[in-house]
């Protein structure tokens, strides 16, 4: 009986010891965060709230940690952890991996215990620091619960309760890398025209690669990965969107999107001339059509140097139309060129006009009774006229005033027909009154110029005879 006793007393001491060994404790944690390039760092540090002397499990935390975000095949212990003067008493801190994104940090004791002393000091004390490869700049993704999730069976007996410490909230984040900003050289191009782009550079950043995105969302790659961030003479086509990627490590993202929108080319223009066969001497005005307001023109003569000059003040700058004056006396070609450019201060295609004056000829005169020389008549005797202007190198007449002088029946005749039409020539005349006659011939030509001549003395009409009756 007393034997039996002893064995019981011994069996409730047991008893007592093993379910003091595996009561649960309590612990506060905290997870300070930080990054360096591409890489993650959990420091993860514990504090005692209460133990047992003889605490035979450990402290364990599961938490959860985004695949897309960072690499969860690619992570490290980097730091085991200092516990102070009760160091000697645990195994090697571990990091298991429970499931695809699922893990545990967990901190066991050795038994059986070596010395004497808590297990934690009552500050937060460094478990350790696990490092993971970041995969996606930008937020981190962690999720730490304020209590572990469920007990993981191989670990049953050793979870105990940890709670967090306010105010570390239940999703850390963690901005790992600035996005680097992309800027363009014109945030307005005209199409066809070229624009560059330069990304925020970093000595870590390899691999960069300019994409165009389209208003309609399609993604397209401009030429292949190069080592510098600078991206000169792209091409505008239209209104797009442009962004890079850029590698760091296993660390991929994309720079800001930096839009380029096209601005409307100008119309193209075509010249029209007051004339277009120009004499040489003459002065010619020139007009760019269509003639849109805001719109700049730019003319120009070539070859620089040649006889014909601009009119007037205008350098053929800003100007819708210009007047050339071609002087010289010998005929020569020169071009002439308009190129339009719009508010948005996209230009046209350069038009050309080629151009060659000519000598021209254009002299008024005319004949009286076949003869350029002056003529004598008798009174109401019929006298004829004869155009003999000469007009040459592009020139014609269109026009033809004659003003036969005093007496003359009829006195004026205009005509806008050109011979051989007979309406051409002119009526036969004749004078009623003796005396010296001056004929004027005045011509226009089919630019409008005019030229004159007077003939005077042209007619000496004389008297005619008095008929005198026979005496009887």
């Amino acid at each position: 009986m007393p034997y039996r006793k002893h064995i019981y007393t011994f069996l409730i001491f047991i008893f007592t010891l093993v379910s003091g060994a595996y009561a649960q404790e309590t612990a506060d944690y905290r997870v300070l965060q930080s990054q360096s390039n591409d890489t993650l760092y959990l420091k993860l540090e514990l504090k005692r709230t209460s133990a047992t002397p003889l605490l035979l499990g450990g402290y364990n935390l599961v938490f959860k940690i985004d695949p897309a975000v960072v690499d969860t095949n690619n992570f490290v212990l980097v730091d085991q952890g200092k516990f102070g003067s009760s160091t000697i008493n645990y195994t090697a801190l571990q990091l298991l991996k429970i499931k695809p994104g699922v893990f545990q940090v967990a901190l066991s004791k050795k038994f059986p215990i070596a010395g004497a002393g808590l297990l934690l000091l009552d500050d937060f004390q460094n478990v350790g620091i696990a490092a993971f490869k970041i995969k996606k700049c930008g937020a981190s993704g962690l999720s730490f619960p304020t209590q572990p999730l469920s007990s993981v069976i191989d670990w049953a007996l050793n979870d105990v309760l940890v709670t967090s410490i306010p105010p570390i909230p239940l999703t850390l984040s963690s901005k790992v890398l600035p996005k680097p900003i992309l800027a363009a050289s014109k945030a307005v191009a005209c199409v066809g025209s070229s624009v560059d782009f330069v990304a925020d550079s970093n000595i870590l950043f390899t691999n960069y690669t300019l994409f165009r995105r389209s208003e309609t969302g399609v993604v397209s790659p401009l030429g292949s990965a190069q080592a510098k961030s600078v991206f000169k003479n792209v091409v505008v086509s239209d209104t797009a969107s442009y962004f890079v990627t850029f590698d760091l490590g296993t660390c991929k993202d994309t720079t800001t999107l930096a839009s380029v929108f096209t601005a409307p080319q100008s119309l193209p223009v075509t010249i029209s001339a007051s004339n277009n066969t120009p004499c040489l001497e003459d002065a010619v005005t020139y007009t760019a059509t269509p003639q849109v307001s805001g719109s700049k023109y730019v003319w120009k003569l070539i070859p620089i140097g040649t006889s014909a000059v601009f009119v007037g003040a205008s350098t053929g700058l800003d100007v819708s139309s210009v007047q050339v004056d071609f002087k010289g006396t010998v005929p020569y070609s020169a071009t002439l060129t308009v190129q339009d450019t719009n508010s948005f201060g996209c230009a046209s295609v350069v038009i050309s006009k080629e151009i060659n004056p000519v000598s021209c000829t254009f002299n008024a005169d005319f004949e009286v009774n076949g003869s350029n020389f002056a003529v004598s008549t008798c009174q109401s005797t019929d006298v004829s006229f004869k155009d003999a202007s000469t007009v040459s190198g592009g020139l014609s007449i269109v026009k033809w005033e004659w003003d036969f002088g005093p007496g003359a029946v009829p006195d004026t005749f205009t005509t806008t027909f050109a011979a051989p039409d007979p309406r051409n020539i002119p009526p036969v005349v004749k004078y009623t009154t003796a005396g010296v006659v001056g004929v004027k011939l005045i011509i226009t030509n089919n630019l409008g110029a005019k030229d004159t001549i007077v003939k005077s003395p042209t007619i000496s009409v004389l008297a005619g005879l008095t008929e005198t009756p026979l005496p009887t």
